[in-house]
């Protein structure tokens, strides 16, 4: 049963600074990103060169990094939050309009402080709220990831076929690292990569559950933070904040808490009104995102 108490989990404030550590990391690290994607760029626009320039993107990422060391400090800091956040996305679209593609492991902090300071706005200085908006909307990426595999590909993205073309990208079948022989062992047994496939959408798919209660939130989190490894190991990609994310927010027990009044009509009618605009939002993101993929030539560099 979906737990529509959210005040009743009253979120620790390590939470909140983990999140705000995250987000600090993330923007450190797109100082770095940017640059060597604007060694690498090719016909930028002359904004996109302008804000790459290291004085200009180091004063963006200083003021984001004082942004979120200044709302880890105290509850009420939604302003601080969201210029951090403002920064963040800045940031990480300039990259991925510099580099051709995003960073999609660097998009999950601010994904997760996103839907804390809905929380919040939800119900002003509630982090048990915010907590909510983050579990909520940390679902919701994981949801729009599995469903954005079966909306470009179709089932077909069940066989495996992309994660044996990722794998060979890697190193091919030489034996590079001590993790060569596992990478070469599946993706060489079809049956291996079909179940990872069905598993990672699976799982992706799930996200919502998260907000049911301790237990499948647990699951769905093991599960995911397993699916993690995985591409860490199979692919070299390292989504390390993520699963960070994961084990603090979906992995912490609930604490047992007297129970709440019940919500007004009101309050129920809302919120299934928001979710349901949200939804509608998430619908027309993903048909605008298919049909670019469908009208653009096939870009085989981007398996790699």
């Amino acid at each position: 049963m979906i737990d529509s108490h959210p005040q009743r989990w009253a979120a620790p404030p390590s939470l909140r600074r983990l999140l705000a550590a995250l987000v600090g990391l993330d923007l450190l690290s797109l100082f770095w990103f940017i640059g060597t994607a604007a060694q690498h760029a090719r016909g930028a626009s002359p904004l996109a060169v302008a804000l790459a320039h290291p004085w200009t993107r180091g004063v963006l990422v200083g003021c984001g990094v004082l942004a979120a060391l200044r709302f880890a400090g105290a509850a009420d800091r939604w302003r601080a939050g969201s210029v951090a956040l403002l920064l963040l996305g800045a940031l990480t679209t300039l990259h991925a309009d510099l580099a051709g593609g995003p960073a999609r492991n660097l998009y999950f902090s601010g994904v997760c402080l996103l839907g804390w300071l809905c929380g919040l706005a939800w119900r002003r200085g509630d982090e048990g709220f915010a907590r909510t908006g983050t579990i909520a909307l940390l679902g919701a990426a994981y949801f729009s990831a599995g469903l954005s595999k079966l909306a470009y590909s179709g089932l077909p993205w069940l066989s495996g076929v992309q994660i044996q073309a990722i794998i060979l990208s890697q190193d091919g079948l030489a034996p590079g690292d001590v993790v060569a022989p596992l990478r070469a062992w599946v993706a060489l047994s079809p049956a291996v990569v079909r179940g990872l496939a069905v598993l990672t959408v699976g799982f992706e798919l799930a996200g919502p559950l998260m907000l049911f209660g301790a237990r499948l939130r647990q699951a769905v989190a093991f599960g995911l933070i397993a699916m993690h490894v995985c591409i860490l190991l199979l692919g070299g990609i390292p989504y390390l904040g993520s699963m960070v994310l994961l084990a603090a927010v979906a992995l912490q027990a609930d604490p047992p808490t007297p129970p709440d009044p019940a919500p007004t009509p009101i309050a129920v009618w809302r919120f299934a009104g928001l979710v349901l605009v949200l939804a509608l939002l998430a619908g027309l993101a993903v048909n605008h995102q298919v049909a670019a993929v469908v009208s653009a030539p096939p870009d085989y560099g981007s398996l790699r």
